[in-house]
């Protein structure tokens, strides 16, 4: 059995299906708002799909899973921002545009670009807020700019 798109030998333990499982449950998370749930569902289809041999199915799963990431940290940020934790609202929007421009998702990305920008511009362009023009990157599990 395989997922009929992979090689039938490299899939003799049906990785294909299974990948293609994950992806459905994948789906359903996002759907459901579990954005980190529906990621994590995405990264085991990439890992199955690679099994399968199926390399076009894993990449496409990969970016499902940096989708969910960037929709992770649009809300993350919103609720943050609702709360008046403007740093922790910063630094999620800049995670999200990094994960929705890893996707490739650019509608996502602006939106999280849009929504980081007013932030910043509400708060007066206080140094301590980055916007979208400066260069920032996670190194070492902390989000610092230059």
């Amino acid at each position: 059995m395989t997922d009929n798109l992979g090689s039938v030998q490299l899939d003799q333990q049906r990785h294909g299906t299974i990948s293609r499982s994950h992806n459905r449950k994948g789906l359903v998370l996002q759907q459901a708002g579990k954005f980190n749930e529906a990621r994590i569902a995405f990264l085991k289809a990439s890992d199955e799909a690679v099994k399968a041999g199926n390399l076009r199915e894993a990449k496409i799963n990969d970016k499902n899973a940096d989708i969910a990431d960037a929709l992770h940290w649009l809300r993350n940020g919103f609720e943050a921002e609702k709360a008046g934790k403007t740093t922790k609202a910063n630094i999620a929007y800049r995670m999200g545009i990094d994960a929705a421009e890893r996707a490739g998702d650019k509608k996502t990305a602006n939106q999280l670009r849009k929504a980081n920008d007013a932030l910043v511009k509400q708060k007066g362009g206080s140094g301590s807020y980055k916007s979208t023009g400066e260069n920032c990157a996670l190194i070492n599990g902390k989000y610092a700019c230059n």
